[in-house]
């Protein structure tokens, strides 16, 4: 398991998904520590019950996703509310060139 995040960890922050989940961050990290929690919270709550895997694996994907969903928007609502709304920074365009005649 401890692998698996490493290895998830790496592509997110590392690959060609960086930028976009890192302008959205104070939903998306929230959401993604949420996710982890929901997963654990089931994974260890069904590990004695003799529940099949694939049930397993479905609740605790629905109840990841649940958690990521209030997890993340509730961060964002709060630093929202502390830090003040996000402002977006539109990257500065070249002024075009006018053609010589």
């Amino acid at each position: 398991m401890k692998v698996l995040l490493l290895i998830v960890f790496l592509v997110l922050f590392l690959g060609p998904l960086r930028r976009p989940l890192l302008r959205t961050a104070r939903f998306s990290i929230p959401a993604m520590v949420g996710f982890v929690i929901g997963l654990g919270i089931v994974l260890f709550a069904t590990c004695g019950l003799g529940v099949p895997s694939g049930v397993i694996i479905l609740i605790g994907t629905l109840a990841g996703l649940v958690m990521a969903c209030l997890f993340g928007a509730e961060i964002k609502r709060w630093c929202d509310q502390v830090f003040g709304p996000r402002q977006q920074q539109r990257p500065q365009r070249r002024p075009r060139q006018q053609p010589r005649g």
